[in-house]
Order: structure tokens, then sequence, then C-alpha cells
């Protein structure tokens, strides 16, 4: 086709230059051939960065319409990623840092107004869901020492157990059947020998003393309704009295595998 040719083409669809059903049968037949294919497994790399660079300065500003942001949404919520997909997110991520600058953009993006759940409250059934499924997902925990004091009494005494198992409350230490032992921390869980119930414990979350109390309580009974027998040892008792606690911690076992 001669370059005049060319230039009487610019700017127009497909459709228009080939008509609603063989420019459907081109877009299906494209779709085929670059399913599951990168940019620069398409083009070579060059090409890839000239494409992604012209996206990039034509997408610089433009703003989503409802329709086109719901329907992302959408998408996205139907869309299933692959293992080698996933390997190669993994694999992109691995030591980039963010600068500053970047940081702090990102921050703002999520302050006031811009946030997008700005104003807005999770009902109680979403917020029971969401309490519900965090329960399950496995986070890599980092042994305390005081954890790690606990993990050799039971290692000495050659007694098998599970680490941060994953039901209500992630018990630092789980002995089967049903044996719960949570290590808490004087801080965290606000011991009351150090700690008054009105004292701030998390500036963050305002959570007083008497709050967290609550909250460990309220696990150690659910956690003794649905079977499972709950042990709490402090932080301080296995700092100052090792020995006692080796007693206490065996004494409950036996008790409760009898």
């Amino acid at each position: 086709m001669s370059k005049s040719g060319t230039n009487t083409l610019k700017g127009k669809t497909w459709e228009e230059i080939y008509g609603v059903q063989k420019a459907k049968r081109l877009k299906e037949q494209k779709r085929k051939l670059f399913k599951n294919k990168t940019f620069i497994e398409r083009y070579g790399k060059q090409r890839a960065l000239q494409i992604t660079k012209k996206i990039s300065i034509k997408s610089k500003g433009r703003k989503l319409t409802k329709t086109q942001h719901d329907a992302i949404i959408m998408s996205n919520k139907t869309r299933q990623i692959t293992k080698v997909t996933r390997l190669k997110m993994s694999a992109s991520h691995k030591g980039y840092k963010w600068s500053n600058k970047s940081k702090e953009k990102n921050r703002l993006s999520h302050t006031g107004e811009k946030n997008h759940f700005f104003g807005k409250r999770h009902n109680k059934q979403t917020i029971l869901k969401i309490k519900k499924s965090r329960q399950y997902i496995k986070m890599p925990n980092k042994d305390t020492i005081s954890e790690l004091k606990v993990q050799k009494i039971l290692k000495d005494n050659k007694i098998l157990f599970e680490k941060h198992k994953i039901i209500l409350g992630r018990p630092d230490v789980f002995v089967k059947p049903n044996i719960c032992i949570f290590v808490d921390g004087d801080y965290w869980h606000a011991n009351p020998i150090k700690y008054k119930k009105d004292d701030i414990i998390s500036k963050s979350h305002y959570s007083t003393a008497s709050k967290i109390w609550a909250r460990d309580k309220k696990i150690t009974n659910k956690l003794n309704l649905d079977g499972y027998n709950v042990v709490r040892i402090w932080e301080n008792d296995i700092n100052n009295n090792i020995n006692k606690v080796e007693k206490d911690i065996l004494k409950y076992i036996r008790r409760y595998n009898k």
C-alpha cells in the first residue's frame, strides 16, 4: 500500500476499514494469537517499550467513567490467576524498592476524601466475614524470645507441638489434641501487675488495658466453647521464674491429656 493510501486509513477503526463481521473475526484471531503473551513476547523488547511508553503518556490524567470502573471491578472478581502468572508477579516485585517520593504519593492517595472508602462503614455482617477470613490467613510470625523459651520446655520434654495454629486467636503453641498455649507479652496484652485498666496501650488504636483484657477473655471463652483448653502465660513469669512456668505447663498438659 502506498504512503498516501496508509494516511487515508489513519484514525479509522477496524469496523470502518473491514466491516463489522470481518473486524470481529480479525480481533478474535488476534486475541488467540496473543493470549497469555507479554508485550515483549509479542513485539520484542524495543517495540514493547515504545508501546508501554505511549500507553503511559496517553493514560496520564485520564479519569475512568463509572461504567468503566464497574466493568474493571467485575472483571477482577471473575479473574483467575494461574500459578505461572503468580510466579511472574512475585518475581517482578522482588528487590523493588519504593522511593520516598513514591511512598509519600501513595500515602496521600489514601488519605481524606481521596480514599475510596472515605465516609463509609462496613456493616456488621461484613465485619464478621472479614474477621472469619483473617482467622485462616497464614501470616509469617516471628517467634519472640518468650515463645522460644516455652518451645524449648516442650522440646526438652519431648512433647510435640505446632506453632501459630490457624484457629481463633492464633495460639503461640498448640499441643494435640486440644491445648492452646498463649504466651502473652506484658506490653501488648497489658499485664495487670504493670498496667491499670484505663492505661492506653496502643495509641494508634486507642486500646486501653481493659479493652485488651476483654478481648483476650472473649477469645479464651470462645475457644473453651469450641472444645479447646486454654493456657495463658505471662512474659514476666517466663523471665523471672522459668522453672515454675515449666512445672505449670507440664501439669496442664498431663491434666488435659488424660
